[in-house]
């Protein structure tokens, strides 16, 4: 038990020092691609009945890079937080009524490090990538990604395609 904790906490620290280089990116990424995305999406409701196959495939192609960027990183984030604390259950299975004193203190000193500082990566210390935060930046993505729509104006029934027009006057 002690080799696997002391090899713990030197994961541990090169995960610290990993997420003090990468902290700034992650944000930058999360940021960038959450605000990309309801972007697109706003693109592509203004530019309405303007679609041409190029603008289909290049919004596409954006909203899908967009996309994989987010996930990969939540992804990859809430793995690394699952694998760091994935040990907890089997140290709390310990009976501890067996040990010597130096052995309870140094599963207490190891619980203590694992419970109370949370391993993982983080988005410029803001908040800590867990399966929790995956949850909230995809419930931030579907709130508001019809209301970046809502404040544009329906387009003009008598601006379109005279056939679209035709069928929209007949249908109303």
């Amino acid at each position: 038990m002690y080799k696997k904790s002391i090899r713990h906490v030197s994961l541990c620290e090169l995960v610290e020092l990993a997420e003090y280089v990468f902290s700034p990116w992650i944000f930058l990424v999360l940021g960038g691609s959450i605000i990309q995305l309801l972007i697109s999406v706003f693109v592509a409701y203004s530019i309405g009945l303007q679609w041409t196959i190029i603008t289909s495939l290049s919004q596409l192609f954006w909203f899908l890079t967009y996309s994989v960027q987010t996930l990969v990183v939540l992804y990859a984030g809430s793995r690394l937080y699952e694998t760091a604390h994935g040990v907890l259950p089997h140290i709390h299975k310990i009976d501890q009524s067996r040990l010597t004193l130096s052995k309870e203190l140094q599963i207490q000193t190891f619980l203590n490090r694992l419970t109370c500082n949370s391993i993982g990566f983080t988005a410029w210390k803001m908040f800590t990538i867990t399966n929790e935060a995956v949850l909230g930046v995809r419930s931030f993505i579907v709130k508001h990604t019809p209301s970046s729509t809502t404040h544009l104006p329906l387009p003009d029934k008598f601006s379109m395609d005279p056939s679209i027009r035709c069928f929209i006057l007949s249908t109303s």
